[in-house]
This record gives structure tokens, sequence and C-alpha cells, in this order.
């Protein structure tokens, strides 16, 4: 097995540092689009009940992002780590060169607006192109052409989705089978930025333990995904050591 990656439901899990990860988004030397997803412990858990989701991602370049799938992956490979969304984008930002620019798809219209200020502030390298703000919607292969076209005109490089989990993740792979643009999907990573979530506290990023944050602060929306989703990816990882 390949050092570069880890495989977790037949899905390859790059196995890559932060900084690598970074390094690899900023590539451009592809001729055709990159869809890149960011799976935690809760996606694997929906790929294991939705087959499109699973294809998607076995077609996709998939980090890491979760500290308790990291550790259930390191068993495999030691060089297993955990990519944080909210912090991919901010380096991927701040490390952006003259060609790269960026489209932010995703996000209320408050979310984007203060999104769009404060990368203009902290990341004055980082040419932000377009932005759009769709209206709430759990459909959106009705919305993809126009989507398409903004971010064709827009002449972005690099194409930012926080759309929530999986709707992000099939929308990414669909964007970039038609253009040649590198696509992320981020999740929550927008409103972090923004500042319109709070994010978890320092010392528990990065611990395993900020989940517990987030359950905190929106009981009713992730209790599910956290108290259910939990057990059943302790399932999944006990069924995966026994293959």
């Amino acid at each position: 097995m390949s050092d570069a990656f880890v495989h977790f439901l037949g899905i390859e899990i790059q196995a890559t540092t932060p900084q690598q990860a970074v390094e690899m988004v900023l590539s451009s030397e592809s001729t055709s689009g990159r869809a890149f997803h960011l799976a935690n412990s809760f996606t694997m858990v929906l790929a294991s009940e939705e087959p499109a989701l699973r294809e998607v991602l076995c077609a996709d370049l998939v980090f890491c992002d979760g500290v308790p799938l990291a550790r259930a992956l390191m068993r495999k490979n030691s060089k297993m780590q955990s990519v944080r969304g909210p912090s991919l984008m901010k380096n991927v930002l701040a490390q952006s060169g003259p060609k790269n620019t960026h489209f932010f798809l995703g996000g209320s219209p408050v979310t984007i607006d203060k999104l769009v200020s404060n990368v203009t502030e902290a990341y004055t390298n980082a040419a932000i192109v377009g932005t759009h703000s769709p209206e709430y919607s759990n459909t959106w292969s009705d919305k993809i052409d126009a989507w398409v076209d903004m971010i064709s005109e827009s002449r972005a490089t690099i194409v930012w989705i926080g759309l929530g989990t999986p709707k992000q993740d099939y929308v990414v792979h669909e964007i970039a089978s038609r253009l040649n643009v590198t696509v992320m999907a981020v999740g929550a990573a927008f409103d972090f930025i923004a500042g319109t979530q709070p994010e978890a506290p320092k010392f528990l990023q990065g611990s395993g333990f900020e989940w517990v944050y987030r359950l905190l602060k929106e009981p009713k929306r992730l209790w599910r995904r956290y108290l259910i989703g939990n057990v059943q990816f302790i399932w999944l990882v006990i069924k995966e050591s026994k293959r």
C-alpha cells in the first residue's frame, strides 16, 4: 500500500500534513478540474449509507478532517494527520500567488459579505473574483448550470464551496468535471472565517473533542450527527478493522 493514502470504505484518504494539503490545493499543473473533499467521521457514515456519495469520494481527492477519523486511520498509516478545514482554507488564502484567484459559493448573504471583508483584510494576496450566496435548498442539480457559468465567467482558479455535507460534495465533483478549476468543499469554514459562528477554543482544536463544542452551540441541528453518528462511526471502524 502506498504511503500517500489510506483506504477506508474503499475511499482513498490522503495521508498528508496540513502544509502538504495546502501545496496540493495550490498546485495548478493539472489540465482538468480537481475536486477536493474534507472528510470526517460523519462523512464516512454518510458514505456507508449513500452509494452515490461514496462513488464521488472514490473518484476525487479526500483529506482527513477530524481527529477521530485520523486516529482510526493511523492504525493503517502512521503518517495520517488531520487537515482541519478552516485552517486549510486560511492557509491556502494566505499562501496564494498571482495565478490564484478565488470564488466563494455558499453561505448566507451576510456570511458571504463578512467573509469577503475578512479575507480581503487578512489575506491581501488572495484575489476574490466572484461570490454567490444561493437560496437555501436541498437540491442542487437544477442550479448547477448557472453556477458553472458564474464560475467560468469569473475566471477563478480555486472555487470554495460551503453548502453542507453531502450536498457540497456532489457540487464539488460536478463543477470539477465541467471546468478546469480546483474545487474545495469546506463546510462551516465560511462561517468561521466570516465570524458568523464562533470557532472552538484553540485548546479544543486538534484535541478530538471539537465536536463537543459544536454540539453545545447547535444541539438541535447537530445532536443526531454527533450522538448517533459517532456510534455508527465506531461500528464502521470495527468492521473495517476486520477486513
